[in-house]
């Protein structure tokens, strides 16, 4: 860097940024290790009244510093976040003044504007982030509004060049590079009441831009832009860098930028293990003796709770009052589903309209809480328009005051929430296993994309992706079931939905059932131990004073060669792989061969 004056740099001095503003047009440049990764990335914004592309600096802040630290419900371990901030402050060509904030920590830069020139319309953000040197980019398109969509589903295109097109309205965050030395993950952190989701767009040779919403999502009739208040401040828009996968794959950055917990008291927080009849079985959530047997699964597993998934309303509450009682008495906690519309969409699906009015919300958490009911997953939001995103923490915030948990479906990937609102314990924006009843080319491409994902959508939060399916669908799986198995362990997510019926998982052999019943789904500690997006991976993660670890290869066959002194009590224990599940002991050093879509899971029971 060759301006201390207009630089932030991490704690330890490895990552830093530069702002350059020799003229109106304000830059930034990137380096790690003092190697420059990105480079010229534009700042500014364009309000409805207000143009603030053209920017004179004006003030410098002295750096600051910053301590912070936080629990996660459920982990035992405090995440301390050190950072260094300084703000400069510019004015535009009309005189209006505009804040820029930027936090860097070991692992991220958070770039935030602060604008308080009065209400308006923000048109346009032109912020970009332009790559120094071409690379790979693993990164999701956004879909065009339509029935189902947007929900953050697509496929992850697998290591493209970094700057291709996509035929997408825009793509989204996060998004995975890997360019000169350094791996580099874009997110979002604090998206709060008064903001929208951002999206990248193809802005010239290896940039991106800051994209907004499509005008139409979630069926709005809003005007084009979205509305900013009178004092209004950005979302953290981070540059996640890190010479190491690992980095990227352990990243905290989202939480770290997050806003502090709105939850006082947590104690009442229970993440945990769910059985889910759905998958199995779609007309189950108004047939009562199969949701018996899914909470009979749920408790012989030791599996905090189950879902009853959507239409369960069609059911006589009689037998409703029923299951709530039977799943009380056997230990387990029921969640219950809801469509979040509204108008923001036409999906049949039932209960509906009592998501978006807040008198009727209250009410109905109110008569949830009487009957006993844990928890509610709600559904279908297709928007990450500024109005859809109020309703997002409204949701959160009354469900919090009621006592219930919440996990958010056909939704916007997470952008900081399980802290700030730490009942909210997981979120879908994945292409998950539900994907086998509808689309054809899933199987295939699941073997490859479950690779991706670690890298990806999970690094930003809990992640509800249903895995461990072992029976087939009407698009048979084609991964083998060590594969499936792994997924528990590889795919991190607070509420961990096991998505196949009592049945198959009854019909396991001891060792698999025990597994089942053991697998966390909080962890203290995580690592990836080696691999490559859309290749294969292996990952270790802790719980407590135990160690499990778990790998997934892509399309091509892997030899697997592990030193595991390093995870106390895995030397010695049980490895289940293969289609058959086969079970072995582990060597001090683990050999195995994983053939495509394969996978395996290393525990000591």
């Amino acid at each position: 860097m060759t301006d201390a004056s207009k630089g932030v740099r991490s704690p330890n001095h490895r990552l830093a940024f530069e702002l350059r503003a020799e003229s109106d047009v304000p830059t930034f440049d990137v380096e790690f290790d003092d190697v420059r990764v990105m480079r010229g990335c534009r700042l500014g914004l364009v309000f409805a009244e207000h143009d603030l592309s053209g920017l004179t600096l004006g003030t410098v802040s002295d750096v600051g510093s910053i301590e912070d630290g936080y629990r996660l419900v459920g982990s035992e371990t405090l995440i301390e976040v050190a950072a260094n901030q300084r703000d400069f402050g510019f004015a535009s060509t009309g005189g209006d003044a505009l804040t820029l904030s930027v936090r860097v920590t070991d692992e991220a830069i958070g770039l935030r504007y602060r604008w308080g020139g009065g209400e308006d319309r923000l048109v346009s953000d032109l912020t970009s982030f332009r790559f120094g040197e071409p690379g790979r980019a693993w990164i999701q398109p956004h879909d065009p509004p339509s029935l189902a969509a947007p929900a953050y589903e697509a496929l992850y295109e697998n290591g493209v060049a970094i700057g291709t097109p996509t035929n997408a309205p825009s793509w989204n965050l996060p998004a995975l590079f890997e360019t000169n030395g350094s791996w580099v993950l874009l997110a979002e952190s604090a998206v709060d009441v008064g903001n929208f989701g951002a999206h990248l767009k193809i802005d010239g040779p290896l940039t991106y831009r800051i994209e907004l919403p499509q005008i139409d999502e979630g069926m709005s009739d809003e005007p084009p832009g979205e509305p900013v208040g009178s004092n209004w401040q950005s979302p953290w828009r981070l540059i996640v860098v890190s010479d190491t996968l690992d980095g990227i794959h352990a990243s905290t950055a989202v939480t770290d930028f997050a806003e502090p917990s709105e939850v006082a008291d947590t104690d009442w927080i229970l993440p945990g293990r769910v059985s889910w009849s759905w998958w199995s079985d779609h007309d189950s959530p108004t047939n009562p003796t199969a949701l018996k047997e899914s909470i009979d699964l749920a408790a012989d597993l030791g599996w905090e709770h189950t879902l009853i998934d959507a239409n369960w309303n069609l059911m006589d509450e009689s037998d409703l009052i029923d299951l709530i009682e039977h799943a009380d008495r056997r230990g387990v906690g029921i969640f219950l589903w809801y469509n979040s519309g509204g108008s923001n969409n036409v999906i049949p699906e039932q209960p509906r309209d009592r998501m978006h009015d807040p008198e009727a919300r209250r009410a109905e958490f109110g008569r949830l809480v009487k009957w006993g009911v844990r928890g509610v997953k709600v559904d279908f939001f297709h928007s990450d328009r500024t109005d859809i995103i109020e309703r997002y923490h409204a949701i959160a915030s009354d469900a919090a005051d009621a006592g219930l948990m919440v996990g958010f479906h056909g939704c916007t990937a997470p952008k900081g929430w399980e802290r700030t609102w730490p009942n909210v314990l997981t979120m879908e924006a994945v292409r998950g296993a539900e994907q086998y009843f509808f689309a054809e080319d899933y199987p295939e491409t699941a073997i490859w994309h479950n690779t991706v994902l670690p890298f990806t959508r999970n690094v930003v939060g809990s992640m509800d992706y249903t895995p461990v399916t072992f029976s087939h669908q009407r698009y048979p799986r084609r991964t083998t079931s060590g594969h499936e198995l792994a997924l528990a362990v590889v795919f991190r997510s607070r509420l961990q939905h096991f998505a196949d019926s009592a049945a198959s998982y009854r019909a396991q052999s001891p060792a698999v059932w025990r597994y089942l019943s053991e697998v966390p789904a909080v962890w203290d500690e995580s690592h990836l131990v080696d691999g490559y997006p859309g290749e294969w991976l292996v990952v270790a993660r802790r719980s407590g004073d135990r160690w499990w670890m778990a790998g997934l290869s892509g399309l091509d066959r892997r030899d697997v060669s592990i030193d595991l002194g390093r995870f106390p009590g895995l030397t010695g224990g049980q490895l289940i792989s293969g289609d058959d599940l086969s079970i072995t002991g582990a060597p001090p050093t683990l050999e195995v061969t994983l053939e495509p879509g394969d996978g395996f899971s290393l525990w000591t029971p």
